[in-house]
């Protein structure tokens, strides 16, 4: 099993405070800037990346060259030493101050962590033949310094 906690928001501030919420609900996913989107899964697999130590990822950059432009860009990429879940049984808690909707809002909160799992190589797919059962469980708590994301990741047969 892979148990992963961290706060709900992150300050990445250098020189004032931006806090990242690292969950947000899908109605703020989909109006948001694709910068956004890219800062906050940077962030989500930074903490991953910690919590189940560095040295159990790989590290690599690779290049990319836009073939209209001709402009080269490198991006790091990690990846897990070990071979990626195929069947898994997924728990996610989310505590926060305000709930989200829980047939909609709520599952969809997940997408970009489920997103950085997978491209981190955890588990093998995000899709519903590699998720046996995706368990949303959210709860409630008295003040934003409380709140917390927890995922499970369990390997069933």
């Amino acid at each position: 099993m892979i148990r992963l906690k961290f706060p709900l928001k992150i300050d990445e501030g250098v020189r004032k405070e931006v806090w990242v919420e690292l969950a947000p609900s899908m109605n703020i996913q989909v109006r948001e800037h694709f910068q956004a989107k890219r800062k906050r899964k940077a962030v989500i697999s930074r903490l991953i990346r910690l919590q189940m130590g560095g040295e159990n990822f790989t590290h690599e950059v690779v290049t990319k060259k836009n073939k209209k432009t001709g402009k080269v860009t490198e991006k790091d990429v990690y990846t897990w030493n070990q071979s990626p879940l195929k069947n898994v049984r997924i728990v996610y808690r989310r505590a926060s101050v305000k709930l989200l909707d829980p047939i909609d809002n709520f599952g969809a909160s997940f997408k970009n962590l489920g997103d950085v799992i997978v491209e981190l190589g955890i588990i093998s797919d995000d899709a519903s033949d590699c998720i046996d059962d995706f368990k949303p469980d959210p709860h409630r708590v008295p003040h934003i310094k409380d709140a917390y994301i927890e995922i499970e990741i369990h390997e069933t047969q």
